[in-house]
């Protein structure tokens, strides 16, 4: 397995508010999502949660060699493939502080899929969420990004049925809209509010 990044290859760093755990994050979201759900605003301590997911792992070529591309949306692996080798790294790649992080097995969502919810256990903040139904795919929250919050912009709204009344309705960017979570009914129409 490779970890070089090609020339192309966006990298942000991230880390926790107290600056234990740090890490990196290679190529752009698969999408980034706002999510309204009971969960998140109490894990979050606020009305939305705000994240990007990403693939843990993508593949790569080495610099100026002949590929083809294409996205596996079963597997989220973005594969890179040419007559001999395909490499795959990590996306995703935390540096500092495993140590300091604490997990929340949070089993009672309102979307009935599980949730990994890491945060640092000497700031208290949010780090990442995994779930055991998707191993391949891991949801950042904007906030520990560097500099990526003024650019950030959402892709995805979920559980709109329970979004705050006075949050107003996201515009621009918005591609979907789920009613609970991801896998449920959509919002019919990107301009009318629930």
């Amino acid at each position: 397995m490779s970890e070089d990044k090609s020339p192309t290859d966006k990298v942000d760093h991230g880390r926790c508010l107290c600056g234990a755990v740090t890490f990196t994050v290679v190529g752009e979201p698969i999408y980034n999502v706002v999510c309204h759900c009971e969960n998140c605003r109490r894990h979050g301590g606020s009305t939305l949660h705000c994240a990007s997911i990403f693939p843990k792992k993508v593949s790569s070529l080495p610099p100026h060699h002949p590929a083809s591309f294409y996205y596996n949306f079963s597997s989220h692996y973005t594969h890179y493939t040419s007559a001999d080798h395909t490499i795959i790294r990590q996306q995703y790649t935390l540096h500092t502080g495993a140590e300091s992080i604490t997990t929340y097995e949070d089993r009672a969502t309102q979307s009935g899929q599980p949730l990994s919810r890491a945060f640092c256990k000497i700031c208290g903040s949010k780090v990442y969420s995994t779930t055991p139904l998707n191993k391949d795919i891991v949801s950042l929250p904007a906030g520990v990004l560097d500099g990526v919050v003024t650019q950030w912009a959402p892709h995805k709204e979920q559980f709109c049925d329970v979004r705050c009344d006075w949050v107003p309705e996201l515009g621009d960017g918005i591609k979907e809209r789920f009613r609970k979570g991801p896998t449920g009914s959509k919002v019919d129409g990107l301009t009318s509010k629930v």
